[in-house]
């Protein structure tokens, strides 16, 4: 094997393991950032569900509703939702019908929080907190906020094409760096090589030992092949020329 085949085949050893060790780091990176996005924006929903929650007041006609919420509620092109709920009864932000049917899972007891997952106003995916409250005269109250989850969506696709950019730009300086540290390894292959053949063409005595120490050994047991070879090659006697043979007739 040749030392352009090795290096070759060092090089794409190392390249296989940069892959893997990139597509490894990227996953786990993309998994952390996904987390981290879901948990800030759940902590978002318990602030604001807990916010609104201290505005429920009963009105006029005893029933519970809520004053002083955020504007963002007001205006439902923002995606932002309120439900609060009284045993079956409904009241919500927005007069869309899909609040109507929206799933809101009763948490399993007062001050309990559950955040879940639904299609909201126009099919648009919406992740909500539902808070359980103290119950309205022995009637059980819940309290949802539910906020366009789109914004998670699309900050997970930009920490992604980012993050391919970035692997992309790393993975290229890497395998630069791993041929150059290849070829700058087996450079003296490469002069082991080339003193190889200035011994047979008779330009050297011998393989000169200035190499590094683990190349050293095996300079060494090639001299000891080639040394003797060449002094023997060197001492050896000239082949006689043709003789003419004695009763070969004189013209």
């Amino acid at each position: 094997m040749s030392a352009w085949n090795l290096q070759r085949r060092l090089v794409a050893a190392a390249v296989v393991w940069l892959l893997v060790a990139l597509g490894l780091g990227g996953a786990a990176l993309s998994l952390v950032f996904r987390e981290a996005v879901v948990a800030r924006f759940d902590a978002k929903l318990a602030v604001l569900t807990d916010g609104l929650a201290s505005d429920v007041v009963r009105g006029d006609d005893g029933a519970l509703a809520i004053t002083g919420a955020h504007p963002n509620f007001r205006e439902s092109t923002l995606g932002w939702y309120w439900i609060l709920e009284i045993d079956e009864r409904r009241r919500t932000s927005s007069e869309a019908a899909a609040l109507e049917g929206f799933p809101t899972p009763m948490p399993g007891r007062v001050g309990g929080l559950v955040v879940s997952e639904a299609p909201g106003p126009d099919d648009v995916p919406l992740r909500a907190a539902t808070l359980r409250l103290p119950p309205a005269d022995g009637e059980p109250v819940r309290l949802t906020v539910a906020l366009d989850r789109r914004d998670i969506d699309q900050e997970i696709r930009s920490f992604a094409g980012l993050l391919v950019v970035s692997a992309a730009v790393l993975g290229v300086v890497l395998v630069v760096g791993v041929a150059v540290q290849v070829r700058f390894g087996l450079a003296p292959l490469r002069r082991l090589r080339a003193d190889l053949s200035a011994v047979e063409k008779g330009h050297l005595e011998a393989v000169p030992e200035t190499y590094p120490n683990d190349i050293r050994p095996v300079v060494n047991a090639l001299n000891g092949v080639l040394v003797p070879h060449t002094s023997l090659t060197a001492w050896a006697p000239p082949r006689p020329g043709p003789i003419a043979h004695p009763l070969q007739p004189q013209i």
